[in-house]
């Protein structure tokens, strides 16, 4: 006999599993309609995106630098806080990491 397929989810945007008032299906929810608009776009928009900011941000310097960097931490920690329920414990760790590491090189490079 074949396994029995899984039920689907009745809402996508929330985690299975995870009560409706915990922060992991509030942030869930609540960023559903921009994940939305990302996954509509071309694969590498998003890469682009950040790389082009961040090596603006490390070039430039000063406040315009200080800005885009805070743009790429923003998005950065917009998709972790989105993500950080479904990652395993390896991908939160470089995640963090990578964040850190820019909010460091922004504060150096100020």
């Amino acid at each position: 006999m074949a396994a029995k397929p899984r039920p689907r989810n009745p809402h996508p945007r929330v985690r299975a599993n995870v009560p409706p008032d915990k922060v992991a299906n509030r942030v869930a929810t609540a960023t559903a309609p921009g994940l939305l608009c990302l996954s509509r776009m071309p694969k590498l928009v998003l890469p682009a995106f950040v790389a082009v900011a961040l090596l603006g941000g490390l070039i430039l310097g000063g406040i315009l630098g200080l800005l885009l960097l805070v743009v790429v931490v923003g998005l950065l920690g917009w998709l972790l806080a989105a993500f950080w329920p479904t990652l395993p414990n390896a991908g939160r760790a470089v995640r963090v990491a990578a964040l850190t590491a820019v909010i460091v090189v922004g504060v150096l490079n100020l």
